[in-house]
């Protein structure tokens, strides 16, 4: 081979040597057997407070020539290294556990790393990276009962020896915003769209970044009373400005004492109980899909006879939705009078099951108009 080309191969192997030996090596365990060094001690710290930390070094090939500190992988500056000792104080920021170890190089420039030790910072006096390690004390939520589509303030009690920063909500493991605090409880306004069960709880953070999380609590929602009176609620969908009569916010309903809507199959159905419709409330469509819809409401008993349109049987209606056979005029006559064919309303097949039949009208089982009307003031007692 040409002796030029030897030569040149040979300097650039020279320099790459070189260019190697200038770079700091990677923390990395056991490069060298030649370099022993001991477990950090210690292994406890006080955040805020410098600890000296130290491990005993040696070197079977020369002496030590320098020692860094590692804390969670980040170099910590060169220790002090004397009588195979390597030291360095150092400050722990937060409360928390480290893993700490200590890089070394000898005279001949041998390097190895210690086994990387935990150390656990802690203590201080609390506060603003005073050393609490200690999370936030969170109680379960309260109340544990609300109802659809009335606000109601949700809190828990909270304390923390060095302070507690910031308190979140979660309903149905969804985070539903910060929290107030105020004198050790932390409360949000809160408005719950569906009856069901929801599982709720807090979750508070500590000025050292401790997080503490309160017992999760089922919060019963029952549907809305609406309007409070013994006669229950009408309710409908709030119309757009211009709604045609099959539009959906047209159809009326009984929010009954049981917590459920009944639909009024028809005007005719709704007049025999209400006048008029200036007691009907809109709503918005959340809380109307709140209430269960539950069985239709049915004639007010005593107020009108009723036929199916494929049933050519007149029937009196007794309380419940109970229809009574009258099996003759004589009968339809004495009980509505001359005219008691101008109030039989027919009522669509398909509302069969709207109602259940009892036995018919006879001098021996008679129907008493005055006696249903009195004893029906509200759908509630047909229900």
């Amino acid at each position: 081979m040409n002796t030029s080309l030897l030569r040149s191969i040979g300097a650039r192997f020279a320099a790459l040597a070189v260019s190697f030996s200038l770079l700091a090596p990677l923390p990395i365990h056991a490069a060298s057997s030649a370099i022993s060094i001991g477990i950090v001690s210690p292994t406890s710290a006080t955040v805020g407070i410098p600890a000296t930390l130290q491990a005993s070094v040696s070197s079977s090939a020369g002496s030590i020539a320098s020692c860094n500190l590692y804390v969670d992988n980040d170099d910590k500056g060169a220790m002090n290294v004397a009588a195979g000792k390597a030291t360095l104080a150092y400050a722990f920021n937060n409360s928390q556990v480290y893993t700490v170890f200590v890089f070394c190089r000898d005279s001949v420039n041998n390097f190895n790393s210690g086994m990387g030790v935990a150390v656990w910072a802690q203590g201080g006096s609390g506060g603003g990276g005073g050393g609490d390690i200690n999370p936030p004390v969170v109680s379960s939520v309260s109340p544990a009962s609300a109802e659809v589509g009335k606000t109601v303030s949700l809190s828990v009690t909270v304390s923390d020896a060095g302070g507690v920063s910031s308190c979140e909500l979660f309903v149905d493991s969804q985070s539903q915003g910060m929290m107030t605090i105020s004198q050790g409880v932390a409360s949000k306004s809160y408005t719950f769209a569906t009856a069901k069960t929801y599982a709720t709880y807090a979750q508070c953070k500590d000025l050292n970044n401790n997080t503490g999380t309160g017992s999760n609590t089922t919060i019963s929602v029952s549907p809305s009373t609406g309007v409070p009176g013994t006669e229950g609620t009408l309710v409908k969908l709030a119309c757009p400005s211009v709604a045609p009569a099959t539009h959906p916010c047209k159809a009326v309903y009984y929010v009954g004492l049981d917590g459920k809507r009944h639909a009024f199959p028809n005007d005719k159905v709704f007049f025999t109980w209400y006048p008029n419709f200036n007691t009907v409330k809109d709503i918005s469509t959340t809380e109307m899909s709140s209430y269960t819809l539950s069985k239709n409401v049915t004639y007010r008993p005593g107020s009108r006879m009723v036929k199916f349109t494929s049933v050519p049987f007149v029937y009196a209606v007794a309380k419940g939705g109970v229809l009574r056979w009258v099996k003759t005029e004589a009968d339809a006559s004495s009980l509505y009078g001359t005219d008691w064919n101008k109030k039989i309303d027919d009522i669509n097949d398909a509302l069969f099951s709207s109602y259940s039949y009892g036995t018919d009208v006879t001098a021996n089982d008679p129907f008493n108009i005055q006696t249903e009307l009195n004893g029906a003031t509200t759908i509630d007692a047909t229900l």
